[in-house]
């Protein structure tokens, strides 16, 4: 933290210290030790959280010897000896696929030890392994596609476990000791199959809407012949069954909803009055923008003013992207389509307006997501033209990046989604 950083980075910034997936899993296996009987055992970690859990992992008495990790590229030189992968993300590629058969082959082995898995958001793109008929290229395309979709992040992942062959529970199949998992979560209470679409949990009955899936692939240009893939696997309903699982336990370390009330709570302790306009969202970035704006006039219209006001709103905005769209980003485009709606709003053109991703990372822009100060907001106000034709260009993360609103990328090793806030100074 520096003297010049702004409150909402700090907000953001301390509510993920909160949440450290290595103090997280440590805390974990000291509560209740795996395996419960005591004796060796394998650990996989997988996600965008991977490196900061196999630490806990590690200080906890993990074996080095039997450990996978399979992370985004970074800083994995941290863990020794330990054996890490580099997965790609967001699109599955050669990385991911080379990941994807170690993992497979890293749980076919020694099936009779306990396997401690270390799952966290990120992990379906990370490694994968296609189930036949697909290919490698397959899963690439699908891959791109589903980041332009526009479907939330349930349905995407509900479609990656049907074609995959390390994914809906697979891995869990490959054992016969007991299975824990340990999930930092970046979707809704109850999901933690889909969390990584679900690696070593294996799937709830889920009400799939394989046409939904379809018409939205073929809008964004997932092309023929693949479609007629899906549409053939998604017809035959779940893609595996087995005559028996291991025993097998899930443990939720963190959720977007800890996120939401982590940053409520530090901006309380600052002397804001909080509204929490919702812990966990899915919609689209538009409905997140007037989530987010109705929120803040809602409770600026009940101030007294005589505290500083926060809104805070923890999700994923869903954005279906046009084929050749330029780099960009979820949060940035969606901070300015709710900048927009503050800038028609002379009450608010004090406020300030921030967006990044839990894991410092916002897409493919080269940012977290931005910070919009009032004066861009006023400015936006007399002249909105530039802004909308950004956002119909899929630009945002230039258009705030050319205005210094952009938040340089800043990854956490956290994945429990994007956070949004609104701060309303108190009058004067």
């Amino acid at each position: 933290m520096t003297g010049t950083e702004h409150p909402e980075d700090i907000v953001w910034r301390e509510a993920i210290a909160c949440l450290s997936p290595d103090r997280l899993v440590r805390e974990s296996l000291e509560r209740e030790p795996f395996p419960t009987r005591g004796g060796s055992f394998r650990t996989l970690a997988l996600g965008k959280s991977a490196v900061p859990m196999i630490r806990g992992a590690l200080a906890a008495g993990a074996d080095p010897g039997k450990i996978l990790v399979v992370a985004p590229a970074g800083p994995t030189h941290l863990l020794g000896t330990v054996r890490v992968l580099e997965g790609d993300h967001p699109i599955p590629s050669v990385r991911s696929f080379a990941a994807g058969e170690a993992v497979d082959r890293f749980c076919r082995d020694e099936p009779d030890e306990p396997l401690l898995a270390l799952v966290s958001g990120g992990g379906s793109a990370l490694a994968e392994l296609p189930l036949s008929p697909f290919e490698p290229a397959d899963a690439t395309r699908l891959g791109e596609t589903l980041l332009r979709s526009g479907l939330v992040i349930g349905e995407i992942n509900d479609i990656r476990r049907r074609v995959s062959a390390i994914k809906g529970g697979a891995l869990l199949w490959l054992r016969r000791g007991d299975v824990r998992t340990l999930v930092m979560s970046d979707l809704s209470a109850g999901s933690l199959a889909s969390v990584a679409s679900g690696p070593t949990i294996p799937p709830s009955p889920s009400r799939f809407d394989a046409a939904k899936a379809l018409r939205a692939l073929d809008s964004a240009g997932l092309g023929s012949d693949l479609l007629r893939k899906l549409a053939r696997v998604f017809e035959n309903g779940e893609p595996r069954a087995t005559p028996s699982i291991p025993r097998h336990s899930e443990v939720t370390l963190a959720s977007p909803e800890d996120f939401a009330l982590a940053a409520a709570k530090n901006l309380e302790h600052r002397g804001y009055k909080v509204v929490v306009a919702e812990k966990n969202f899915d919609g689209p970035a538009e409905a997140f923008a007037k989530l987010l704006f109705e929120s803040a006039k809602t409770a600026l219209a009940r101030s007294d003013g005589t505290r500083p006001l926060g809104v805070v709103l923890v999700g994923e905005p869903a954005i279906a992207i046009p084929p050749g769209a330029p780099p960009g980003g979820r949060a940035a485009h969606t901070a300015l389509l709710a900048a927009l709606a503050q800038a028609a709003c002379p009450q608010l053109h004090g406020a300030t307006l921030f967006s990044s991703g839990s894991d410092g990372v916002d897409g493919t822009g080269g940012g977290r997501g931005a910070r919009i100060e009032p004066r861009l907001i006023r400015s936006l106000s007399d002249d909105f033209g530039p802004a909308r034709d950004a956002l119909l260009r899929f630009d945002a993360t230039e258009f705030l990046g050319s205005r210094s609103a952009l938040l340089p990328r800043e990854p956490t090793g956290v994945n429990l989604r994007d956070l949004f806030l609104v701060t309303i100074p108190k009058r004067a």
